[in-house]
């Protein structure tokens, strides 16, 4: 039986997912480019695992840390918030990717200085 690594969850979770989502801002810019769009496309199925292994605890990481990061896509309680965590909790992988590449593209137009 695996045991899980004491504060791995709390320490790991909010590093992995600023760094996924900075590699994400960052191809996003040029997601005309076909390696950019293939490295949104591995990025989303990689948030998306995490929150299939992590469940809740990811999720409270997305709606307290990661997503309040981009206060003009994602203010406290909204609509947007909400609708990241359901993809992530509820969306197919290739539904999530889709729908993961078309909100970091729109992050990259309202917040273009991350």
């Amino acid at each position: 039986q695996r045991r899980p690594i004491e504060g791995f969850q709390e320490f790991f979770l909010p590093e992995a997912g600023r760094a996924l989502f900075l590699s994400a801002v960052a191809a996003a810019s040029n997601a005309n480019d076909a390696q950019c769009h293939a490295l949104l496309t591995d990025l989303a199925g990689m948030l998306r695992s995490l929150g299939v292994f992590c469940g809740k605890v990811w999720e409270r990481v997305l709606v307290g840390q990661i997503l309040p990061s981009y206060p003009l896509c994602y203010q406290a309680d909204s609509q947007e918030m909400h609708a990241f965590v359901w993809h992530v909790a509820n969306s197919s992988d290739p539904d999530f990717r889709e729908f993961f590449i078309k909100i970091i593209q729109q992050t990259v137009v309202k917040e273009p200085f991350l």
